[in-house]
């Protein structure tokens, strides 16, 4: 992000009326890519550990959100859980754990250096690692969230803090550019939102 303010990444405690119900039909989505040891990008309040059958399918959890005082209060309600607090645009993350998979619900959207977030995704995965990710489509952001912001549906701050506005098209960019492939791609939420799933490729330099 450009800069941090005092709103978290995906946080919900002021979260207006259909912004749990989004952050929700996100978290059913994900579920069947999640495994092993799973790091959780602007993870908010840290909902998806609400979920039992996130729960099942991972077998340790990671969360990063940018705000201190948002991670203190993770770490006394989730005492068996890590949890980091920096800013998801520095050039090099803060973190030396290798893990399964990488979750960014809502997250890229807000990132202005995609170079450094990609870089560091490669370094932080092990092979055959997944991230996944949810983000507005061109429509779904331009349209749907400013019609529903509008009416006070949704958080009309949250939406002028996106920054870059994927398509699938760029995703694929992204994958060539950095050692991706798109594992899944998938529409949701009447074209809205679009759920990407990419797979890290070996790369012979990095063994």
């Amino acid at each position: 992000m450009k800069e941090i303010n005092e709103t978290p990444y995906v946080g919900l405690n002021d979260a207006a009326p259909l912004t749990k119900w989004l952050a929700s039909a996100r978290t059913n989505r994900v579920v069947p890519f999640l495994k092993g040891d799973m790091l959780e990008l602007g993870c908010g309040a840290a909902t998806i550990l609400d979920s039992s059958e996130v729960r099942k399918a991972i077998s340790s959890y990671t969360g990063v959100e940018a705000l201190e005082s948002s991670i203190s209060e993770l770490r006394t309600r989730y005492p068996d859980h890590s949890f980091y607090s920096f800013d998801l645009d520095t050039i090099t993350w803060p973190l030396e754990e290798k893990y399964d998979c990488v979750l960014a619900l809502a997250v890229i959207e807000h990132l202005w250096n995609l170079k450094a977030i990609f870089l560091n995704l490669r370094r932080i995965l092990i092979d055959d690692g997944l991230v996944i990710i949810t983000t507005p489509t061109p429509y779904g952001n331009h349209v749907i969230l400013r019609a529903l912001a509008f009416i006070g549906l949704v958080r009309k701050d949250v939406i002028d803090d996106h920054v870059t506005i994927f398509n699938k098209k760029l995703f694929m960019h992204a994958c060539i550019e950095f050692g991706f492939k798109i594992e899944r791609y998938q529409k949701f939420q009447f074209g809205g939102n679009q759920l990407v799933v990419l797979r890290k490729l070996p790369h012979p330099d990095e063994q």
